[in-house]
C-alpha cells in the first residue's frame, strides 16, 4: 500500500516538474550555477536580517527596512563608494526621481484597489441582502396582514399604510421610488417607478411595475413584473428596493 502510494508520488512530481523544468542542463550550465546558493538559504538569510533590523527599529515602516535589506544585499553602497563624485551625484538624483515616479504610481494604485475593495464589498452586500429578502418573502408568504404586523411592530405609519395597500391590492396606479446599485458605475442609481396593473396568477399576485431613470421619461419606462409579497418584503425590510 505504501509502496503504491510513493509510485504514485514519484508520478504526479514528474508530471509536475516537467511543466517548469523543460531546459537542458549542460556542462557549462552546470559550472555558473556552482557557486549560486539555493534559494531557501537566501530566504532564510532574509527573513533573519528582517528581524533584525525589526528588533532594533520596532516603529520604521516596510518600505524603510526593505530599503535597508536591499541596500545590504546589493552592495549599494560599495558601489556607491567605487564611483566618483559627479556619478555618484547623478545616480544619487536619479534614484530620487524614479523613486518618486515609483510612489505617485503606487499612490495611484492603492487608491484604484481601495475602489474596486469598496465595489466588490457594495455588490457582496447586495446579494447578501437579496438572498435575505428572500428568505423574508417565503416567510410572508406564510402571514396574514395581522400576522406581519404583529410580527414588525416597529414599522412607521407610512410603511403599515403601504404595507395595507399592498396586501389589499390597493395600489395600482402608485407612483414609487426604487433605489439600485448600478456595479457597472459603482454608484446607487433612484428609479422612478409606476405601478401599472395587477394580475391573479394561480398562486400569487402579480404587478406590472413601469420603471424609468430621473433623467428619463415615463414614455421611456421598462415594465418588469413584482410578486405581490416581493414588494411587502420591501416595506417591511426597509432596506434598498422599491419605496411607495
Amino acid at each position: 500500500m505504501i509502496l503504491a502510494c510513493l509510485n504514485a508520488i514519484e508520478v504526479v512530481l514528474n508530471r509536475q516538474y516537467k511543466r517548469y523544468f523543460s531546459i537542458t542542463i549542460t556542462e557549462a550550465l552546470e559550472k555558473e550555477t556552482a557557486s549560486a546558493r539555493l534559494h531557501n538559504i537566501d530566504s532564510e538569510e532574509l527573513m533573519g536580517m528582517f528581524s533584525a533590523a525589526k528588533g532594533r527599529s520596532p516603529n520604521a515602516s516596510i518600505d524603510y527596512i526593505s530599503c535597508k535589506l536591499r541596500t545590504k544585499k546589493n552592495g549599494t553602497m560599495d558601489y556607491l563608494d567605487n564611483l566618483d563624485d559627479f556619478s555618484r551625484k547623478m545616480v544619487v538624483q536619479w534614484s530620487i526621481q524614479a523613486a518618486r515616479k515609483k510612489r505617485i504610481k503606487t499612490r495611484l494604485q492603492h487608491t484604484e484597489i481601495r475602489a474596486e475593495i469598496s465595489k466588490r464589498q457594495t455588490i457582496k452586500r447586495q446579494k447578501i441582502d437579496e438572498k435575505e429578502k428572500r428568505k423574508l418573502e417565503q416567510q410572508l408568504t406564510l402571514l396574514t396582514i395581522s400576522e406581519i404586523l404583529n410580527l414588525f411592530k416597529n414599522l412607521s405609519t407610512k410603511q403599515v399604510d403601504d404595507l395595507n395597500d399592498v396586501m389589499c391590492e390597493r395600489i395600482v396606479g402608485r407612483n414609487l421610488c426604487h433605489e439600485w446599485y448600478d456595479s457597472d458605475t459603482a454608484m446607487t442609481v433612484l428609479y422612478n417607478g409606476r405601478v401599472e396593473k395587477l394580475k391573479k396568477a394561480q398562486k400569487d399576485i402579480i404587478y406590472t411595475i413601469s420603471y424609468w431613470t430621473r433623467e428619463e421619461n415615463d414614455t421611456e419606462a421598462v415594465d418588469y413584473y413584482m410578486k405581490k409579497f416581493q414588494l411587502v418584503a420591501d416595506i417591511v425590510s426597509g432596506q434598498r428596493g422599491n419605496h411607495l
